[in-house]
């Protein structure tokens, strides 16, 4: 069994505006499943890449490197039908109770609206199969915090609208499963597990995979954040920071203070890094999931988005 752990576009995150809502019916708490990082195959994603899906359009759909965008709705128009592999995410094990393995892929539909929705799809065959996969509907901005496969079940901790949320700020915490039934993924009932907080950002050493503007981190960059009863502290690169977080009045929002740290000197390339990271981080204004990866949204005051993606590394006890 491997999974993924807690894991990203820009923070409109998984979603859409005419589909169906997800279940959200509640059966009881539940435990939060522990982030670990999935071990992904080339081969997986390669054959993913280029497969061929059922379920998200009338037509099917071919990726061609992991992507694949239709001829637009209106002649001249810019929107048009656009899907695309999430690379990050693969989630593999025995679903079928044989030990076999099988592998469960996330895409995103986005035709230029405001919505992303997202669907799963499980890879049963060998590549030369993958030619007609069919696909389940994750929903429209669904926030993906975690998966796993166990006793024949895929088990996904999200973060999904509520009664009362707006589109774009969803606040219900859900596990989801499924079971593979004659090669389809079949939905059974949601678990409301709870309401989105940033105490759910604690216990994890979030490590930085990627930052808009840096294209490409230096391997000893370590640059981490950690969260403790509003409180946050980290390896900004070069140094040690901390410093206080603030939760907004709307689900997802985040504000960090005026932070703190040690001041050792290192390379012009690494404290360069450092002071880019520690300024977007002062303009954090939202935090959220995709594929199991933590995405702090900055925002400058030229009103630029920008993005910091996070992995999840469990602290020991």
């Amino acid at each position: 069994m491997k999974t993924i752990g807690l894991l990203i576009a820009s923070i409109t995150l998984l979603g859409g505006c005419d589909r169906p809502e997800p279940p959200t019916t509640a059966a009881g708490e539940t435990e939060t499943i522990a982030p670990e990082t999935a071990a992904v195959t080339a081969t997986d994603i390669a054959d993913a890449a280029n497969a061929t899906y059922l379920g998200i359009y009338d037509e099917p759909v071919s990726l061609r490197d992991g992507s694949f965008e239709g001829a637009s709705f209106v002649e001249g128009g810019a929107s048009r039908p656009r899907v695309e592999l999430v690379p990050e995410f693969t989630v593999t094990g025995d679903l079928i109770g044989n030990g076999s393995e099988q592998t469960v892929v996330l895409l995103e539909e986005n035709s230029g609206g405001s919505g992303s929705f997202g669907y799963l799809a499980v890879l049963t065959g060998a590549a030369t199969d993958l030619a007609g996969v069919t696909t389940a509907s994750l929903g429209d901005r669904v926030q993906i915090r975690s998966a796993v496969i166990e006793e024949q079940e895929l088990r996904i901790q999200v973060v999904q609208t509520g009664q009362d949320d707006a589109a774009c700020c969803p606040s219900v915490k859900a596990l989801r499963r499924w079971t593979l039934e004659q090669s389809r993924l079949v939905e059974g009932g949601a678990e409301i597990v709870g309401t989105l907080s940033i105490a759910d950002l604690e216990k994890v050493e979030w490590r930085l995979e990627r930052m808009d503007g840096v294209t490409e981190l230096p391997a000893d960059s370590a640059i981490t954040l950690e969260f403790d009863s509003g409180r946050i502290a980290g390896q900004s690169g070069c140094n040690r920071y901390m410093g206080a977080a603030q939760a907004g009045g709307m689900p997802g929002e985040l504000s960090f203070g005026q932070t703190a740290g040690t001041m050792m000197a290192c390379p012009e390339p690494l404290m360069q890094l450092e002071r880019t990271y520690l300024g977007a981080l002062g303009q954090v204004a939202r935090y959220g999931f995709k594929a199991g990866r933590l995405v702090l949204t900055s925002i400058d005051e030229a009103g630029d988005v920008g993005h910091l993606v996070f992995s999840p590394h469990p602290l020991p006890e």
